[in-house]
Parts: C-alpha cells; structure tokens; sequence
C-alpha cells in the first residue's frame, strides 16, 4: 500500500487588477488596525488563511493499494479544510465569468 498527504499551512490568493491595494494600505480612518475598507477600495487579497500558520489549511491524505493490473484503486481518501477568509467583489467575479464563457466556446469549437 502507498500513502500520498499534502499538508498546506499557509495559502494566499492576489487579484492582480488594477487599483488593487494591500489591505495594511487603506485609507480609511485611523482608529485601529481591523477596519474595514472604504467603499471604493478593492483589497489585493481575496483568499487567505485564518490559522496563522499553526495548523494545516488543507490536508488531503489518499491511500493506494497494489492489484495485479495497471487498475488504479482507492480504498479512502480524507480531506480536511480548516477557515479560510475569501473576500468577493463584483469585478474580479465578473473578469472570471468572462474568462471561463471564453473557455467553454472555445472548447466547444474543438467537438
């Protein structure tokens, strides 16, 4: 039997469009480091995780078992999500609907 596991502790994601700011960068007011953003800034950062490093964000354990063929076979396999902050604003949302509607006609032009 094989055992394969991925463990990530730390996992950030970047929209890299313009006017994007760090969120250590508003310009909100300065009552205190948890503000939330103005209306019209648009945080860089849209997934992160919550745990600071400490336990595993995503952890996929997968067992694999030997059979007499080139047949691939599973008995279990576990996965565990711990929190993660996901931040969703209407244009990176909608830059994504447009690159996967681009996606698919594309794809289906090859049938």
């Amino acid at each position: 039997a094989q055992v394969f596991r991925l463990s990530v502790t730390e996992l950030q994601a970047d929209c890299q469009l313009a006017g994007r700011i760090d969120g250590g960068q508003s310009q909100g007011s300065a009552e205190g480091p948890h503000l939330r953003l103005a209306e019209a800034e648009k945080v860089a950062v849209v997934l992160a995780t919550r745990t600071g490093g400490v336990s595993h964000v995503l952890d996929l354990v997968v067992h694999r078992v030997s059979t007499s063929s080139r047949d691939l076979l599973i008995p279990s396999a576990k996965l565990r999500v711990g929190a993660l902050d996901i931040t969703i604003d209407d244009e990176w949302v909608e830059r994504l609907r447009a690159f996967a509607g681009q996606a698919w006609h594309g794809m289906s032009g090859l049938a």
